[in-house]
Formats: C-alpha cells, sequence, structure tokens
C-alpha cells in the first residue's frame, strides 16, 4: 500500500496540512485494521495447535493419596478401562486381566495411558500425530507391562496382591 509523505511539504496553508495528516491517519488505521485481522487469524491458529496438545491432567501421585481418594480414582480408572479402552482396542483385554485393580503397579501403568488419552481425546481438536504415538507406542508398551504384573498372579477367583492407596 502506498504511503502518504509523513512530513508536509513547508510553507503549506494549515487546512492543506490537516488535510494531509487525515490522509495519513486514514492510512495508518488501514494498516491496524489489516493487523488486527492477521493477529486474529494467527490466534486462532496457535489456539487450534495447543488445544491438541496441553500439558494434560497431572501424574497421580498415589502414595500421597487416603484410602477413600484412591478407591474413588480407581474406580473411574476402571470404568474407562471398560467403557473406553476395551470397545476402542479390544486386544487389551489380552493384557488386562480381571485382577489389575488388585496390582499397584498395574494400576499405575493403566493411570498413565488413561490421562495421556484424556490429555489427547479431551481437546477440542484432537492431533493425529499424538494418537497414533498413543497408539503405536505408549499403549503396547503399558499393555506389554501390565500383563507382565498380571502374569505372575496364580489365583484367578482374586489376587494376594495388595492395590495402590
Amino acid at each position: 500500500m502506498p504511503q502518504p509523505d509523513p512530513v508536509p511539504p513547508e510553507g503549506q496553508p494549515v487546512g492543506e496540512t490537516l488535510a494531509h495528516f487525515a490522509v495519513v491517519l486514514a492510512a495508518h488505521r488501514g494498516q491496524i485494521s489489516a493487523l488486527d485481522g492477521k493477529v486474529g487469524q494467527l490466534a486462532d491458529r496457535l489456539g487450534a495447535l495447543t488445544e491438541g496438545s496441553p500439558k494434560g491432567p497431572p501424574m497421580i501421585a498415589w502414595h500421597q493419596l487416603d484410602d477413600i481418594q484412591a478407591a474413588a480414582i480407581r474406580a473411574d480408572l476402571a470404568k474407562w478401562v471398560e467403557e473406553v479402552l476395551f470397545p476402542a482396542y479390544p486386544s487389551a483385554r489380552d493384557s488386562i486381566r480381571d485382577c489389575w485393580l488388585s496390582h499397584a503397579d498395574a494400576v499405575t501403568e493403566v493411570s498413565l495411558i488413561w490421562l495421556e488419552f484424556r490429555r489427547i481425546y479431551q481437546a477440542d481438536h484432537p492431533l493425529l500425530a499424538d494418537s497414533l504415538v498413543f497408539f503405536d507406542r505408549w499403549l503396547p508398551g503399558v499393555l506389554r507391562r501390565v500383563r507382565q504384573i498380571t502374569d505372575k498372579c496364580t489365583r484367578m477367583d482374586g489376587c494376594m496382591s495388595t492395590g495402590p492407596g
């Protein structure tokens, strides 16, 4: 956009000087308006990018919870496993045995993927890259470790281990 000369020529009548500054002011207002539009677009794009990867929920410090708090979180976690994880990833049933809630380290492992799942999928626009990493790397690793933990359990009618919290 061509810019008017910001300094009027010397000796110019006052009326012409004011008209000149009005033209300069109008040009600046147009530039500011265009910049506002660009800033708005950048803010929208930045918001969309950050929605997909917020820091997410904090890690659960099981050792800091009392029995009631730990039981409530375990109940939410078990509900997520049954209602979300198993329907979305049925082969997870092969690794997460019925006694998993009785193994503190298995509960910690499953809570890790629960929190990561929430971080990814509670965003308005989940990022494909995060989902791919979750299903390719994080979930299989957790399932492998949980299976190793619960495979050590020999009682099918109930586990002798104690739960977290």
